[in-house]
């Protein structure tokens, strides 16, 4: 079992309906801590910066995201990391 340790509340904005609120999406790969990178979380979007995945080292969302982790997040066909978890809940 997989656990999200990570509280993203007031640091992303979230796409219902193909409609998006927030900031625009870059594709950075690892980039830097201030790359925007969009989520797809049990189909729910999510915009997001790099920092805000990383800020707990120990969590699982983390490890994903770390250019030196063997697990890596993969992406949707539509070129979001996609999380297998309710996108509700994931807020």
């Amino acid at each position: 079992m997989i656990f999200l340790s990570l509280s993203l509340a007031g640091a992303v904005s979230r796409e219902v309906s193909g409609q998006r609120s927030g900031p625009a999406m870059n594709d950075t790969g690892s980039g830097s801590s201030n790359s925007v990178l969009e989520l797809n979380v049990g189909g729910v979007f999510y915009s997001t910066n790099l920092a805000t995945l990383r800020r707990e080292p120990d969590s699982h969302i983390a490890r994903l995201f770390t250019d030196h982790s063997k697990v890596k997040a993969t992406k949707d066909a539509k070129g979001k990391y996609f999380i297998d978890r309710d996108g509700v809940l994931f807020r």
